[in-house]
């Protein structure tokens, strides 16, 4: 495929940022002017020194994964090229492009020219994997174009890019470490109650002991001789008098 043109890459990208916030004219118009600055436009231009020969870059966008690896196995695609920029630029913010935080891209930037949507956008064929190695997995944060209000220029971009209040990382961990949190307390509050009526039950036993056995002490009697025996009498000294015998 030879070269895009300004249009065809800003309508690239309103067909590939469609349903997200940087689907507008602004976005495109500057991230049309990112590609020719980083590219010139060729869908299959690379740069193997890119960061002092730490790593290349690849395509329209040249997107880099930190490395020699290409970031997908169809990264020459336009379209493909397109949704990996979107994910970098969502997950990083502009100053991931050092055309744009050299201020490169001004040189390209031209807000009168009308998009042209011929060019395949909006992809299906990145995989989880290639989402992720671009940086797509910012869920919510400021993405709006620095320079365009107080907010995004305090807040977000700049040379340092957007931020990035939370992933879909973050999110799925929250969500783990609540549903373990939950686990937990229900365990805890499963082993109180059962402790709790374990001692309840042992100190209404060792009450009722108790009182078993202060009852028993209180309640004892000598027994009785047996009916129509009279009791022995007792001499002096302690022993018992002979039957029929009587003392004076």
């Amino acid at each position: 495929m030879g070269k895009l043109s300004y249009a065809q890459l800003e309508g690239l990208w309103l067909n590939t940022a469609k349903g997200t916030k940087y689907a507008t004219r602004a976005w495109a118009a500057l991230m049309a002017a990112i590609a020719e600055a980083e590219s010139g436009g060729n869908p299959d231009a690379t740069n193997p020194t890119d960061n002092n020969g730490t790593q290349t870059s690849w395509g329209l966008w040249q997107i880099s994964l930190g490395n020699h690896v290409a970031p997908a196995a169809n990264w020459a695609d336009p379209a493909v090229n397109a949704q990996l920029a979107l994910g970098k630029l969502q997950g990083q913010g502009l100053g991931a492009w050092g055309t744009y935080t050299s201020g490169a891209y001004k040189a390209y930037m031209n807000g009168a020219t009308t998009p042209d949507p011929s060019v395949p956008g909006n992809p299906a064929a990145l995989t989880d994997k290639a989402q992720a190695a671009s940086g797509s997995d910012c869920l919510y944060g400021n993405t709006g174009i620095p320079g365009t209000s107080i907010f995004n220029d305090l807040f977000g971009g700049g040379n340092i890019g957007q931020f990035c209040l939370l992933t879909r990382s973050q999110l799925r961990g929250m969500v783990g470490v609540a549903l373990v949190a939950g686990g937990v307390a229900v365990m805890g509050l499963g082993l109180g109650l059962a402790f709790y009526e374990i001692g309840s039950h042992s100190k209404i036993g060792a009450v009722a002991l108790s009182l078993a056995s202060r009852g028993v002490v209180r309640g004892f009697t000598p027994k009785a001789p047996p009916a129509g025996k009279p009791a022995p009498r007792r001499k002096q000294g302690g022993k018992p008098a002979e039957e029929g015998s009587s003392t004076q």
